[in-house]
């Protein structure tokens, strides 16, 4: 065999075939070797990015020769780079699988998380019968699992753990207030009592002033809805911009964006007129406008002057920053960021 092998190949012979013929030659002495070896299929405990899986069995194929592995042989030709090459048939477990509890549990932890979990859906999917190569979309059937695990576990246990919770403390609350003379109600209102913070009206006593009129216009519904559209003029400006942008677009953007600082840097000095500086700033959102009117205008002048010399992008954060002011409308938005703070005063 091997002569014969030799004399295939010598130089003499194959003085008159042109290349392809020599490929094809090549190619052919490949899968007689190939057929002729005898050795049995291996299993390794890693993952290979050219391998489809099997859930069920928790083994992967490689992809070129799916086909073959019923013919028993265990090499195979595969083309890499242009160029044959023998290369051996395996399984190849996958590392998320349910082949026992310790596995099924970490694969469903996993998956509970939401990290990585579509390919090991479409794991599932593909798995065919035991000892058998995985197909695409195989068992459709098998997604609905993940789906009632996602739905079940997250929003279904997780609220009844949040429930239990809640009725605790508010059961451990009530069992404080049976010891003593007061009911829920007159306890909840002596606490406001002590606790509020009452907000200071501020009004300037001659209504025949010019602080009297500005104060009348920064304190009216009308000017509170203009700087609201002016916000969310802001806030569609900033999501205008994207990559590769021409020169002249972002010119015009620009514009716009100086135009709004200006809008706001008004809206501030209005304020601080109509009520003084220390008013003003004794006011936590007046405060917060304030900052943000700073960072702005900051930003405005190095975007415009020193650009290519200074980059602080942290500064555009003020412009987004902005859309917080929005919370200040919206009663059922500052129950919940009043609820959020209040959380923190328990630590």
């Amino acid at each position: 065999m091997e002569i014969r092998r030799r004399k295939l190949l010598s130089p003499k012979l194959l003085s008159g075939i042109s290349p392809c013929e020599c490929i094809a030659c090549a190619i052919l002495v490949l899968a007689k070797i190939c057929s002729d070896s005898d050795s049995n299929i291996s299993r390794k405990n890693s993952l290979s990015p050219n391998s489809i899986s099997n859930v069920s069995s928790g083994y992967s194929v490689k992809r070129s020769n799916i086909s073959e592995m019923k013919s028993g042989t265990p090499n195979f030709i595969n083309i890499v780079d242009k160029l044959p090459r023998v290369e051996t048939r395996e399984w190849r477990l996958r590392p998320f699988n349910y082949d026992n509890t310790v596995n099924a549990m970490l694969t469903l932890f996993v998956v509970t998380t939401g990290e990585g979990w579509p390919s090991i859906r479409q794991n599932s999917i593909d798995t065919t019968e035991e000892d058998q190569g995985p197909l695409p979309f195989y068992r459709v059937e098998m997604a609905l699992f993940y789906v009632m695990f996602f739905i079940v576990f997250p929003f279904f246990f997780v609220n009844i753990f949040v429930a239990l919770i809640i009725i605790t403390f508010q059961e451990q609350g009530e069992a404080e207030l049976s010891e003593g003379d007061l009911d829920k109600n007159q306890k909840q209102c002596i606490d406001f009592a002590l606790n509020a913070r009452p907000r200071s009206l501020f009004m300037p006593e001659d209504k025949n002033s010019m602080k009297y009129r500005i104060w009348r216009l920064v304190t009216s519904t009308s000017f509170e809805y203009f700087i609201m559209a002016m916000i969310c003029c802001n806030t569609i400006i900033l999501m205008m911009k994207f990559h590769g942008n021409s020169e002249f677009y972002e010119k015009i953007l620009r514009i716009f964006n100086t135009a709004l600082t200006a809008v706001f840097t008004v809206e501030s000095i209005l304020k601080i007129l109509a009520f003084g500086v220390r008013n003003y700033f004794r006011d936590g959102w007046n405060r917060f406008d304030f900052i943000t009117v700073v960072g702005s205008i900051t930003d405005a002048l190095v975007t415009e002057f020193g650009g290519h010399f200074v980059s602080l992008g942290f500064l555009r954060l003020f412009r987004a920053a902005r859309l917080i002011r929005l919370l200040q409308q919206g009663y059922t938005i500052r129950i919940l960021l009043w609820t959020f703070v209040q959380s923190f005063k328990v630590y």
